[in-house]
């Protein structure tokens, strides 16, 4: 098989190995490729983001205007905020934009739109200008909710991070030693007879890395 958006590559995984614990030969180059390409899923699963670009169009709720009285079936903050200076936050990470379509079916011209942060990347949120006169609109049933589309580039970077790259390597070598029963980490615990080494699937420092990248709110 061949590695689909790995964070690491096979011949990544060989320098990182000893030479002494892999086969010289090709035989294992199918489960090397499945174990790279498994933590790399891991990785995405973890920090509930992805180390790559996808090309997708995301939905979003449009904000409406101040002073309309609320309607079955819509939150009440729906209504409360303004149509043009409101922003509205992304369930993903954007690296750009390819096309922003209105409620209406318009194109938004980039001129017309702010991205949030302003000075890096991944962007997370989006609002209108409020010196163009442009608004969200709803769709053609007056309907506000999922009408608002965004084609764009997905993604936390569209170039893996040196760290995600070291821990989808510790990952992967990992998982392939623990076919063998052996493991490459060990957490070091005191009890009354001593010093005990317990095998870790991965090292503190993968698992502190998951953890920085974590998006805001996942457990």
């Amino acid at each position: 098989m061949t590695i689909t958006n790995g964070y690491a590559s096979r011949s990544d995984f060989l320098a990182y190995m000893s030479p002494t614990d892999i086969n010289a030969d090709t035989t294992d180059d199918p489960v090397v490729d499945m174990l790279v390409e498994a933590a790399s899923r891991k990785i995405d699963e973890i920090t509930q983001r992805t180390f790559y670009a996808r090309t997708e169009t995301h939905l979003f709720d449009a904000p409406v205007l101040t002073g309309f009285a609320p309607m079955t079936g819509y939150p009440l903050n729906y209504f409360t905020t303004s149509r043009n200076s409101s922003k509205i936050y992304f369930d993903d990470d954007l690296l750009s934009v390819t096309t922003l379509t209105n409620g209406d079916g318009s194109v938004i011209a980039s001129a017309n739109y702010l991205l949030y942060p302003a000075n890096r990347t991944p962007k997370y949120a989006i609002s209108l200008k409020d010196t163009t006169g442009v608004v969200w609109q709803a769709d053609s049933s007056g309907s506000y909710l999922q009408c608002i589309s965004l084609a764009g580039s997905w993604g936390y970077a569209s170039t893996t991070p040196t760290d995600i790259h070291a821990a989808c390597l510790d990952m992967a070598v990992s998982a392939y030693k623990a076919r063998f029963g052996n493991s490459i980490n060990q957490s070091a615990t005191v009890t009354a007879a001593g010093i005990v080494l317990t095998p870790r699937d991965w090292s503190d420092d993968t698992r502190r890395t998951l953890q920085t990248y974590q998006r805001a709110g996942i457990a």
